[in-house]
């Protein structure tokens, strides 16, 4: 966390709910400019792209430190009006929204305005107050505005912010915080390889050592571990299955630094010691899961969870799931209460999980919850009796 100094006096939330408010300031019509700072590598921009697409709203980003002045505030012409007046007119850069092509509603992202030079800040300026217009150009009502960039001690370029720049702005930071990112991960189909690890060392999550003799090195951070993830997940497609050590070796390595990569390789072989997540959703799995090593536990767990959001996602129809769907989902809760009955704290943090970061589950069992417990009639049973994190409520 950013000490006091540092922070520029700005309050700290997490992603989630940052994302939050981003949807909150959209559903209110409320698009006066939003500034968030953090740590490089987090995932701020990725978020607000999460957000347009859930929302269905046009979405367009301009980096800040590519530009100069003269192309956001535009190219002076001169042109000569019908009385034969001479004025001077702006020819604007194609990458602004307008909105009859980029939507009615939308989200427009200045990142890095910390990295960017004072005068393009102040050109920026423009978009921000309340003629939200530069030169010749006006940024469309109901599009919002969301200025990122990382603060002085989050491991980015600061060059600073005036405080015309911050006054124009809902100022905040955001913070790598786990929970929320273990839930985007879980939708944006991080590999349960990598969100085992991060469940099992929450400290890799963001680890960038400030003060390396060096000034940089390679470090873990949501961006590389998605960077990571990408490559496990093609690479596992094309080979069917588990890699070999070497492999995961050099891909962690190069992702996430060299130090880090090695515990990750380490981990990744406790892979072939987890219960199949095809015989898990199938029925057939077997739920003696006794004396396993402690890595072994927290990758179970995220190979599960993850095996259940995306029967949800590729399920689910309108609002509700097809009967394969609620079939796969009630198998893999019945085998998370057989694993209880032996191993109580691997049953119920599956269950807790999957109701705390996938809303799809929360969804199937208590708003389509009928269907649900004709399925697993032993879930409510099983949750009312263990009281565990994800709470059954009738709606």
């Amino acid at each position: 966390m950013a000490s006091k100094a540092s922070n520029l006096n700005m309050r700290e939330i997490s992603m989630k709910d940052f994302k939050n408010l981003i949807k909150t300031m959209i559903e209110f019509e409320q698009f006066s400019p939003i500034l968030c700072l953090g740590k490089s590598g987090i995932g701020k921009t990725e978020s607000i792209i999460q957000v347009a697409k859930e929302m269905g709203i046009g979405y367009k980003e301009l980096r800040l430190i590519n530009y100069t002045e003269t192309d956001l505030i535009g190219i002076p012409t001169i042109e000569k009006t019908d009385g034969g007046t001479l004025v001077t007119r702006w020819a604007q850069m194609g990458r602004l929204p307008v909105a009859d092509q980029d939507g009615e509603v939308g989200i427009l992202v200045l990142d890095e305005v910390c990295s960017a030079t004072r005068t393009v800040r102040a050109a920026a300026y423009q978009l921000m107050d309340s003629s939200r217009s530069v030169g010749d150009y006006k940024l469309p009502d109901k599009w919002l505005i969301v200025a990122l960039g990382n603060g002085p001690e989050d491991g980015g370029v600061f060059e600073g912010l005036e405080a015309a720049f911050l006054s124009r702005a809902k100022c905040m930071r955001v913070d790598p915080n786990l929970d929320s990112w273990m839930n985007w991960a879980l939708q944006a189909g991080v590999n349960p390889a990598v969100t085992g690890f991060i469940s099992f060392q929450p400290q890799s999550l963001w680890d960038l050592d400030l003060e390396s003799e060096y000034g940089a090195e390679v470090y873990p951070c949501p961006r590389s571990w998605k960077s990571l993830s990408d490559l496990l997940n093609k690479a596992e497609a094309k080979r069917g299955g588990m890699l070999d050590n070497n492999s995961v070796l050099m891909y962690s390595s190069i992702c996430v630094g060299e130090k880090t990569g090695l515990s990750f390789a380490a981990f990744y072989q406790y892979m072939d010691k987890t219960v199949s997540v095809d015989e898990i959703l199938n029925g057939t799995a077997d739920a003696n899961v006794r004396n396993v090593d402690r890595q072994v536990v927290y990758l179970q767990i995220q190979t599960v969870i993850g095996a259940v959001t995306e029967v949800l996602k590729t399920t689910k129809k309108g609002n509700d799931w097809t009967e394969e769907g609620y079939k796969k989902v009630a198998n893999a809760v019945r085998w998370a209460i057989k694993v209880a009955e032996s191993v109580m704290d691997i049953g119920v943090t599956i269950l807790s999980e999957l109701g705390k970061n996938v809303p799809d589950f929360v969804s199937m069992v208590i708003t389509n919850g009928d269907t649900f417990d004709e399925m697993c009639p032993e879930f409510m049973e099983f949750a009312s009796s263990h009281s565990i994190a994800f709470a059954r409520t009738d709606s």
